[in-house]
């Protein structure tokens, strides 16, 4: 999970808002979310896509290329937190969470969160990077065994077989990086002090997917 630093609300958003709402109910519970279509929603996606540098608000996946859902860390249900259905603080992107992967499919992120409440750990909780660490066989672990972090993991299903895998990969990509023209420990593990600096910026706009996981798994390796 990477801490998500929200921007101001989009003008277009609000003004959409100010139109759209009062004409419904002042009743949270009798508005619809269906209601938010095109071109606003495109829009709205795409900023909540550029404020994330293009990575799942969960796992931290990659976004380019797969089906993404706009989500509601409070849930929008009529039951749960209706008037936060349209809270921009409440929109993040979530990556499609297993549910389009061919078998075997393993679920994770809003596909297990559901309208259940939220995680416990919040990306946008300043030190929600602080919570967890990696290994660099894959696997995410609450650090000193946090309840609140052991119950994100399990709410969100981060440990699945599938986040796993593709994390060690990611890990494993940029183990080999820093094996390249690398004759001794010491260069070695400078190399991968210059891995977790750059992986903390933005190329383009865009974290690296995974770039916690990888972070995380070199920051344990080098001081465990």
């Amino acid at each position: 999970m990477k801490r998500i630093l929200k921007g101001v609300e989009p003008d277009f958003f609000t003004e959409w808002k100010n139109a759209t709402i009062p004409t419904w109910s002042e009743n949270p519970k009798d508005w619809d979310w269906g209601e938010l279509k095109n071109p606003e929603k495109d829009r709205l996606r795409e900023i909540l896509f550029e404020e994330q540098g293009f990575i799942c608000c969960y796992c931290n996946r990659g976004l380019q290329g797969i089906l993404t859902k706009m989500e509601h860390f409070f849930p929008k249900q009529a039951d749960k937190y209706p008037s936060k259905m349209f809270d921009y603080d409440n929109l993040l992107i979530a990556c499609h969470g297993g549910e389009k992967d061919l078998r075997p499919r393993f679920l994770y992120c809003d596909a297990t969160k559901g309208d259940k409440e939220p995680p416990l750990i919040s990306p946008l909780q300043t030190d929600c990077e602080s919570y967890f660490h990696f290994t660099t066989t894959g696997n995410i672990k609450a650090k000193n065994n946090d309840a609140n972090s052991v119950s994100t993991i399990a709410l969100l299903n981060l440990n699945n077989q599938k986040l796993i895998e593709l994390r060690r990969t990611a890990i494993d990509t940029y183990i080999e990086i820093c094996m390249e023209d690398t004759q001794t420990d010491e260069e070695f593990e400078q190399n991968m002090r210059g891995v977790v600096e750059d992986l903390k910026q933005r190329q383009d706009g865009k974290f690296a997917p995974f770039c916690t996981a990888v972070i995380g798994a070199f920051q344990y390796y080098l001081n465990p």
